[in-house]
């Protein structure tokens, strides 16, 4: 089974929403979500509603996948920590930022090559 573009951009979304794309912000409101070019708008009456505007570019499977299972604590290797302040895993490093209306999650640029053996070999060729 092959993983469509349509699927790849799916999980890019995922990636983004839980703020693991080092490039790309995520700031989170009570009535507003946003990271990259897309918007998640809030509406509350009883009920969440999310609408989303938006689309941004899929960025690599590989990487999106690896980090996902990471961020979400599965990776028997690199335990997941979290904190108020931070969210920390094999690679992954979030500075979790309060402001007045909510919180902007911001990845750090960690080097990839840093835990070799998750890498790929024709990986880095894609990395700053």
């Amino acid at each position: 089974m092959e993983i469509t573009s349509d699927q790849i951009a799916m999980l890019s979304d995922v990636w983004r929403r839980l703020g693991l794309d080092p490039d790309v912000q995520l700031v989170e409101t009570d009535s507003v979500a946003t990271f990259g070019a897309i918007t998640i708008t809030k509406a509350t009456d009883g009920t969440i509603i999310s609408t989303r505007t938006g689309t941004d570019t899929p960025g690599d499977v590989n990487l999106i996948i690896r980090d996902i299972w990471q961020r979400l604590g599965l990776d028997p290797d690199n335990p997941m920590t979290a904190s108020a302040n931070a969210i920390n895993t094999g690679w992954i490093e979030q500075t979790i930022s309060p402001t007045d209306s909510g919180v902007i999650v911001t990845r750090s640029h960690v080097p990839y090559f840093a835990t070799p053996s998750y890498v790929d070999p024709g990986f880095l060729e894609y990395q700053e």
